[in-house]
């Protein structure tokens, strides 16, 4: 008895998010994960040197020089990012991150430069996945002149229709990388969407007024159904 117990709870146990979806939380691993499985997403490179010189050639080399953007690789709701115009810049973003945390983290693996997309400043689209499925999509504008639109910000969050593009590269993403929930965020270039970063402990509270979805409630039932079909098998 105590045997078919042990065997029964242990078939019942979930981890979620599993270690993968965790690795693609930091935003550097998630480029290079895109640009594995071939959807576009915006040029980065990892900040590997503290020297303003070494900086200066990185963002040239990679990027394509300043402006561009800098982001912590791991963070949410917008914080540590920022537009820098010189590897000086990137210096004092670092130094300025780093005593606001009053931590000290590993100077040489902890940020990432992306290319600046200008044209989609002050907005971006969040695809909200689960279990495999897209839940919904909204757009988020800054409301405040930021080129962040994150809700924490002060963002307005709307729905909007299903775009065809999102939705397959979303779906691809989620499937390629075998993620249970997620917010994918996109921005709009010139040439289309590009994938940015994949939010695998997302926030729904703007999603759920934008759209009226009990995000909580649909989790839930996706936990109960994978945890009883564990059990039938």
């Amino acid at each position: 008895m105590a045997g078919c117990l042990h065997k029964r709870f242990k078939e019942q146990i979930i981890i979620w998010p599993s270690a993968q979806a965790i690795d693609l939380s930091d935003k550097y691993c998630a480029s290079v994960f895109f640009s594995n499985i071939s959807i576009p997403t915006p040029k980065t490179v990892l900040i590997n040197s503290f020297d303003e010189g070494k900086i200066s050639l990185l963002a040239e080399k990679y990027i394509g020089g300043f402006p561009c953007v800098i982001k912590s690789c791991r963070g949410s709701m917008g914080k540590n990012v920022a537009i820098v115009n010189s590897s000086q810049d990137v210096v004092a973003f670092i130094n300025k991150s780093i005593g606001a945390k009053n931590i000290v983290p590993l100077k040489r693996s902890s940020y990432l430069l992306q290319e600046f997309i200008k044209e989609s400043a002050g907005s971006d689209y969040r695809a909200l996945c689960l279990g495999g499925k897209i839940l919904g999509i909204i757009k988020r504008t800054a409301q405040n002149g930021d080129f962040k639109a994150n809700i924490s910000l002060g963002g307005k969050a709307e729905v909007v229709e299903a775009n065809d593009e999102v939705r397959e590269m979303a779906t691809k993403i989620m499937k390629e990388g075998e993620i249970f929930y997620a917010g994918i965020d996109f921005i709009k270039s010139d040439n289309g969407y590009l994938a940015i970063e994949i939010n695998t402990s997302a926030q729904f509270k703007g999603f759920e007024a934008a759209t009226g979805i009990n995000v909580a409630e649909k989790i839930l039932e996706n936990l109960l159904k994978i945890s009883d079909d564990n059990y039938k098998n």
